[in-house]
């Protein structure tokens, strides 16, 4: 039967016979035991070490070459757009932008595109969990300059229009319906052309059951794929789409109806389907949908006749430059997952669509050869495009003819086949040898993290080589790759990773320092460079020119298995018992592994500890005693001291400690007895002072005890004291003698008679301090020998006596102290006898004491307490509180070795003790609502010791926010809220709930009859002329204004049918989810427009 070819088992025996059966299944069960017994440790297995490996680069060789961006909170970093004009890229996570460089990732900006309350509300009442209720972004276009981003927007999708140089600014927002999945789990392809236009490939309703490939905005009209129709699409997973000339080609996999029709049952064919870009749709048939769309099947197989067929596409990279297509291939059989890489060129691509079609007339019918009406078929110009004759025939074949009967074969043997992996993603590089023939390097990413990069010659047959595996993920992230892009430069490669993106250069030539590690690596992207005796980069060719560029790619690099061990992390500390004699208690232990990497092949091994130990616990131990202090004491009873520390070993990490005392006393000198103390008597009163002024001495005196005993010695010291007294002057006394007889003094002719008189003057108390300081003489004249004399004024005689000036003696010894401490005085005395001062001569300048401060130290201070201050409030208004009032020894602060106060500082009282009503304090504010839309508010216990009856309760409660004042509340069912389904009712449970119903109308109907009879009678016997009868008010049987005519002509469930048309409009405003124009009800019978998308 046509179309019938069916893919051959993976088996190298025939599977025709029985016993051929059982060992294919045995070898598919044997297939992951060897493959781990290849995979076993190098050490365990010694053939392994001359198996011929690829090189891997670990993600910490490969570390100081990598750039990466996290950002904390975001996730699900999900697709990428390159911006080269502005030198960055545009990532799309959950509820975030980003604009990073292209140079290193350093973050741009960052735009915040999450979902509103209500909007997320609205999502949980839906039957959504928690992780699906939030922004996806899951299409990052360029489009018109533009930056064209569409989310999930927690299942309503939405697509914005933003400012490359600035994404948080939105200069459009749209519906996205059909532009964007519901679910961010579903499969999504997307494209933008240079006009404009926005080709999605995705499922487009909220249930997830119709896919769609949906074209809009741009100038063309808004066209799908026929809804709900299998044979367009059946149950597609989206990969990639491209254009080519006038064609937009979209591949994907889907459920295969020819292949079920050939007995499989789950045949899955992978698929490219083409578009015409000037497609406008049918007329009357087709309308706004696709009358150009047709699609053919993809295979890639192993080699052989009977080799393995790869049938679920995963991913897809065409290279408009060479017209090839790459694709990325699964599958396999008994649970064995196997990978490969097909090639293709757009002319086998093109001749398969030009051949003829496979049709089906019935559901169930065989899918039959159908000719190709239109061979040559061609897509046209834009103006006389493919629908400008189109006839009812011709939309007819348009619907009916859509499945190529040719299928699409690769151009070579798959050029990577991994046995046992599942590979994903796929970039390609395009590199030119200095011949000028084309190379390509893969990029595919394993489910292990890491990224194998292979050099193919698509032009030539030659075998292609693995290079290197490029372990890009840390451990223990491993799974998280996202996808693979190349930089718009060709310089790195972009690995999107589920929580962040990284960015490794292609050409890592400074990892090979010698020469021939850089051409034993075969590295596309690096060769020898002689001149500079280095690994260089290639660059086009230009560094061959110069004849000192070397390169070698004649064979396909193997790994170096040798490998030195390395011993890997320290991991947690543990408790473990010691063992050792006479040592009981636990420690904490760590060990390590010589696993970073294990060694292999001839390797070093480790070179360190494996097993730490700390803190053990360990008991204490007594030191042996120390000597026997000196005694206290010289004489009478004293004590000595010996002592010893708990330090032989220290106790710590819990053991315990040493029992006993660590000091021990004894007495010593019981028996000597210490002689009588010696001391001085106190000193007795001072004696008179030997002059009453002018300055005298006096005296006094003390007695030594006990110094005159057989043990004891004199007492140090003097036992007299002498000190100056009555230092002033004593008042001057003068004295004058009488005068003497006159006598004549010389024998002239007048006569001339003296006499004298002299006046003393006494300094001192006594007689003999007097002395003669000048004599006067008076004379007189007596002439002529009378009596009468002439007396002359008296002279004054200056005593002849020597003149001495007085001088100090020498100082006494300075006195005692006046103070024991806090800064007293002592002082010494000299006199003015050394000589003194003599017949008026000066009399000794300066002081006669001098004092001098002595025992400077401060004195010890004793502290004092301040007086206590005032209670203060209580802590609690019942229920018994307390209270404090506190004093501060300030008054003085103790210092210089004195005693510090003696007692509390604080003192503490109850209060308040009689019991409250329920001793919870007022309830606090709602708190903001979190992010399950709840708010709480607590309260706390005021008693600090809680009676019986007293703060029973929750301390908080919580409740739903309240909804915005114009918001329809939303009540779930318990059905939703449980997960439970309607299954969990039977028809019994109905058909009581229907009779009890019943019964209870008919009873309510009876008893509104009996009271509107018996109030009939009533209104008879009070009859009122004024009382008039209203009719009933019909009801209201129009909720819509525009929808009564026609829900007329259906019944409920037909007209529930109608109400949830998913009708796709083809002007865009009219796709615009407007919140003005729409009712959000989450009922299925009240709707504001039926021309528009229901606002879930």
């Amino acid at each position: 039967m046509p179309g019938c070819e069916a893919p051959p088992p993976f088996s190298p025996v025939n599977v025709a016979h029985p016993i051929a059966m059982v060992i294919e299944h045995f070898l598919l069960l044997l297939f992951p035991l060897l493959r781990s017994v290849v995979n076993a440790d190098p050490e365990e297995n010694e053939g392994e070490c001359k198996h011929r490996k690829h090189p891997q680069r670990t993600y910490e060789e490969l570390k100081p070459y990598l750039h990466a961006f996290t950002f904390p909170g975001a996730q699900n970093f999900s697709d990428l757009v390159f911006d080269p004009t502005n030198g960055q890229l545009v990532i799309g996570a959950r509820n975030y932008l980003f604009q990073l460089s292209l140079a290193d990732l350093s973050l741009i900006q960052v735009t915040e595109w999450g979902c509103d309350n209500a909007t997320q509300t609205s999502c949980y009442s839906k039957g959504k969990n928690e992780v699906d209720c939030h922004n996806y972004i899951r299409v990052l276009l360029l489009r018109e300059n533009h930056v064209f981003a569409c989310g999930t927007n927690a299942f309503t999708p939405v697509c914005t229009t933003r400012q490359p140089q600035n994404v948080s600014v939105e200069l459009e927002r749209i519906n996205g319906v059909a532009r964007c999945p519901y679910d961010p789990s579903q499969s999504l392809a997307a494209l933008s052309t240079e006009r404009g236009e926005v080709y999605v490939a995705t499922v487009i309703d909220f249930a997830g059951r119709d896919p769609a490939i949906y074209r809009s905005l741009g100038g063309s009209p808004s066209l799908r794929t026929a809804q709900y129709n299998s044979r367009w699409l059946n149950e597609p997973t989206f990969v990639s789409a491209f254009e080519s000339g006038p064609f937009i080609f979209f591949l994907f996999h889907e459920t295969a109806m020819e292949l079920q029709a050939c007995g499989a049952s789950t045949g899955v064919a992978s698929r490219i389907a083409r578009l015409c870009r000037n497609d406008v749709g049918g007329r009357f048939l087709l309308e706004d949908t696709w009358t150009t769309f047709s699609k053919a099947r993809l295979e890639c197989r192993a080699p052989g006749s009977n080799g393995h067929g790869f049938s679920e596409l995963k991913a897809a990279v065409f290279l408009p430059s060479s017209g090839l297509l790459y694709g990325l291939f699964t599958g396999g059989r008994g649970g064995l997952r196997s990978s490969a890489v097909c090639i293709y060129s757009m002319s086998s691509i093109s001749q398969a669509f030009a051949g003829d079609f496979l049709t089906q007339d019935a559901s169930r019918g065989p899918w039959l050869h159908s000719p190709n009406p239109n061979p040559t078929f061609q897509c046209g110009t834009v103006t006389e495009g493919p629908n400008t004759k189109l006839t009812e025939l011709s939309l007819v074949d348009a619907k009916r003819l859509l499945l190529k009967e040719e299928t699409i074969h690769p151009l070579f043997d798959p050029l990577l086949v991994q046995l046992g992996q599942s590979l994903s993603h796929l970039a390609v590089d395009v590199l030119k040898s200095s011949g000028g023939e084309p190379r390509h390097v893969i990029f595919t990413a394993t489910d292990g993290g890491s990224v194998l990069k292979v050099l193919t010659w698509p032009d030539t047959k030659r075998r292609p080589c693995l290079i290197e595996e490029l372990q890009v993920v840390a451990m223990g992230d491993s799974g998280d790759i996202q996808g693979l892009r190349l930089a718009p430069d060709g310089t790195a490669l972009l690995v999107l990773l589920r929580n962040g993106v990284t960015r490794l250069p292609l050409a890592r030539c400074t990892m090979h320092t010698t020469h021939s590690a850089c051409l034993q690596a075969q590295d596309p992207y690096c060769g020898w460079d002689s001149a500079l005796r280095l690994c260089t980069a290639w660059q086009d060719g230009t560094a061959i020119t110069g004849g000192h560029w070397e390169q070698d790619l004649s064979a396909c690099p193997v790994q170096n298995l040798t490998r030195d061990g390395s011993l890997g992390p320290w991991a947690s500390w543990s408790l473990c018992d010691q063992v050792a004699e006479d040592v009981t208690g636990s420690c904490k232990c760590r060990q390590r592994s010589c696993d970073n990497p294990k060694p292999r092949c001839g390797g070093r091994p480790c070179n360190g500890n494996t097993v730490q130990v700390a803190n053990c616990s360990r008991d204490g131990g007594w030191t042996p005693w120390s000597l026997w202090s000196s005694c206290s004491t010289s004489c009478a009873i004293g004590f000595r001291v010996r002592q010893r520390s708990c330090s032989n070993p220290t106790p710590r990490h819990g053991g315990r400690v040493c029992v006993g005392q660590n000091r021990e006393e004894r007495f010593c000198n019981e028996r000597a007895h210490c002689p009588l103390p010696v001391s001085w008597a106190p000193w007795s009163a001072w004696g008179g002072c030997t002059a009453p002024c002018g300055g005298g001495t006096r005296l006094r005196h003390r007695t030594c005890h006990n110094g005159d005993g057989p043990d004891g010695a004199p007492c140090r010291g003097c036992n007299t004291e002498h000190q100056q007294c009555n230092m002033d002057p004593c008042p001057e006394v003068r004295k004058t003698t009488p005068w003497s007889p006159w006598f004549q003094v010389n024998g002239s002719e007048v006569g001339t008679e003296k006499r004298h008189r002299y006046t003393c003057r006494a300094r001192v108390p006594n007689a003999r301090g007097l002395e003669l300081i000048r004599r006067k003489t008076e004379t007189r004249v007596c002439s002529d020998g009378t009596a009468h004399c002439a007396t002359e004024a008296p002279a004054d005689e200056v005593s002849q006596r020597r003149v001495v000036d007085g001088t100090w003696g020498s100082w006494t010894r300075w006195g005692e102290c006046s103070r024991d401490c806090g800064r007293g005085f002592s002082s010494r005395h000299r006199f003015c006898d050394s000589p003194a001062p003599l017949a008026g001569g000066l009399i000794c300048s300066g002081s006669p004491i001098e004092y001098q401060e002595c025992n400077r130290q401060p004195c010890p201070v004793h502290g004092g307490w301040t007086c206590w201050s005032t209670w203060t409030s209580c802590s609690a208004s019942c229920a018994g509180g307390h209270r404090q009032r506190r004093r501060s020894c300030i008054q003085p602060s103790p210092s210089h070795g004195g005693d510090i106060c003696l007692g509390l500082h604080t003192e503490e009282a109850l209060c308040n003790i009689q019991p409250c009503s329920d001793g919870w304090s007022a309830w606090s504010d709602w708190a903001p609502c979190d992010g399950n839309g709840m708010r709480s508010q607590s309260r706390r216990c005021l008693a600090p010791f809680p009676q019986l009856l007293q703060c029973q309760g929750n301390a908080t409660q919580s409740q739903p926010c309240p909804s915005h004042l114009n918001a329809v509340e939303i009540r779930m069912a318990y059905a939703a809220i449980k997960d439970k389904r309607c299954a969990d009712y039977t028809l019994v449970h109905m058909i009581l709930t229907g009779l009890g119903c019943g019964v209870a109308g008919c009873l309510v109907t009876l008893l509104l009859l009996f009271a509107l009879s018996h109030c009939g009678r009533k209104t008879k016997c009070q009859t009122n002329p004024s009382n008039t009868s209203l009719p009933p008010a019909p009801l209201n049987t129009s909720f819509s204004p525009h929808m009564g005519n026609k829900l007329e002509k259906f019944d409920s469930l037909e007209a529930i049918k109608v109400l949830n048309k998913n009708c796709l409009v083809n002007e865009e405003n009219k796709c615009t989810n407007s919140q003005a124009q729409h009712t959000r009800t989450f009922a299925n019978t009240i709707y504001s427009g039926i021309n528009t998308y229901e606002p879930y």
